[in-house]
């Protein structure tokens, strides 16, 4: 919430833009102290969790939705 993904998805809504905007980032949430690789890889941001969110999102995306169309 509040990061540059947000920021993105608000900018197309303003300019009637409609999208399927997959929204990766850190968690609206405490995340353990620890070693920086050991925090991202406990909330998926490894290279490996982000592809998967991304082939899970296409996966089920009709494929109307993964381009920007005029709303």
């Amino acid at each position: 919430m509040g990061g540059a993904g947000s920021a993105v998805a608000e900018h197309l809504h303003e300019r009637g833009l409609t999208a399927s905007v997959l929204h990766i980032g850190l968690p609206d949430r405490f995340v353990e102290h620890g070693p920086h690789k050991s925090q991202l890889e406990k909330v998926g941001l490894t290279a490996e969790g982000i592809e998967n969110r991304i082939r899970e999102r296409l996966r089920q995306a009709p494929s109307d939705r993964r381009t920007v169309n005029r709303a």
